[in-house]
């Protein structure tokens, strides 16, 4: 049965970027019933990243793709305030952006509790501070679907805390059968259809499994996230081998263009890699 929330995450290649690649990988991933793009997240001081992903964002929605966009403060080192301050002041540009191009969800960051210096800002504050944004964002882009996904380990807090005026939150889930499944239940207990999960594959990718192996688990995902009734579930990641990530350990398409047989736990049209 078709699985309408599967989503993945795209863009971990963009070394270089080739527009004409993009677009047939989104033709693509239509062609097998997925319908929905988590583009890569790149430092919000990176100009450069900004202007690839937000042309693979145009490129997804000219095809009729559901995106989401946004940047993250983490850089590979931990942020402090000063960073924090401006990571915040730049999210109503990227708002702006998102607004006059169609996008259809905004998120204002990711994982950004596990990249803070723990000192200043702290959790607490990352976790006020995002959704003071998302009521600033939304008073000015009310039909702006406002987001932010962070790590399954803070689903308790956000719990805790609430969402405020966010109108969806996203978690990166890992880990063993047991511990997906126990988060994605929480997820879908807490936030109900507010909640999604943002991210999702094995601990390590494909490095320490086969290909059957890796396909067998990665579909028991998709399939326990359609049981449940979780409204999106991105597979992290289509490609990879940039924004940090090594090459041909996460991605169900290889850097030589192969795609691995994983691919047919997404897809919701046909066996495709036998």
């Amino acid at each position: 049965m078709a699985y309408e929330g599967i989503g993945v995450n795209y863009g971990h290649h963009l070394g270089t970027l080739n527009s004409d690649e993009v677009r047939n990988d989104m033709l693509f991933l239509r062609g097998i019933g997925v319908n929905k793009v988590r583009v890569a997240m790149p430092t919000f001081t990176s100009s450069s990243a900004i202007a690839k992903v937000r042309e693979v964002a145009t490129i997804a929605k000219s095809v009729s793709q559901y995106v989401i966009y946004g940047v993250t403060a983490g850089d590979g080192t931990a942020f402090d305030q000063t960073e924090w301050t401006a990571f915040k002041a730049q999210m109503p540009s990227e708002a702006l952006w998102a607004s006059q191009n169609g996008i259809d969800e905004f998120s204002l960051g990711n994982e950004e509790e596990l990249h803070n210096d723990d000192v200043s800002p702290t959790d607490a504050t990352i976790r006020s501070d995002i959704k003071s944004l998302a009521t600033t964002i939304k008073a000015s882009y009310p039909s702006l679907i406002v987001s932010y996904q962070t790590a399954q380990t803070h689903i308790a807090n956000w719990s805790s805390d609430g969402i405020g005026n966010l109108d969806k939150i996203g978690f990166n889930c890992y880990g063993g059968a047991g511990t997906f499944y126990t988060d994605v239940k929480s997820i879908v207990t807490n936030f109900v259809s507010d909640g999604y999960v943002s991210e999702f594959s094995t601990n390590d990718g494909i490095s320490t499994f086969s290909e059957q192996q890796w396909e067998s688990r990665i579909r028991a995902r998709r399939n326990l996230l359609q049981e449940l009734g979780v409204s999106s579930g991105y597979f992290f990641a289509y490609t990879d081998g940039s924004f940090g990530l090594p090459t041909d350990v996460w991605a169900i398409k290889k850097s030589d263009g192969a795609f691995r047989q994983s691919l047919n736990s997404i897809s919701n049209k046909r066996k495709l890699i036998i």
